[in-house]
């Protein structure tokens, strides 16, 4: 694994990031089941896959609680209510007001 350092800017993006990361290795997941190699725990490409998709998995998550451990560190200067219909950003189709962006 890499080593750590903070996500900069929105953690929403990090994730779609990710996943479509991930969603890049689905042809390659569907060649090696065709050819039965999720099957065969020895097969090298197989086991190569699974090694590389687990460590960006766990990387990912790192990287978020690590994120997440830092912010929660730091004081936030106003914490408004986003069920609070007076708020700003409130949508009543949704009946909430979207997250604040990251900083």
């Amino acid at each position: 694994m890499p080593t750590t350092a903070p996500l900069p800017g929105d953690l929403f993006d990090h994730v779609i990031g990710f996943l479509n990361r991930s969603g890049d290795q689905m042809e390659h997941v569907y060649v090696l089941e065709k050819r039965g190699a999720l099957d065969n725990p020895k097969d090298k490409d197989a086991r190569r896959l699974v090694y590389k998709t687990a460590s960006a998995g766990a990387t990912m998550l790192r990287d978020m609680i690590d994120r997440a451990w830092r912010e929660a560190a730091t004081t936030r200067p106003e914490v408004v209510d986003p069920l609070d219909p007076n708020n700003e950003d409130f949508d009543p189709e949704t009946g909430s007001a979207p997250p604040p962006k990251a900083r």
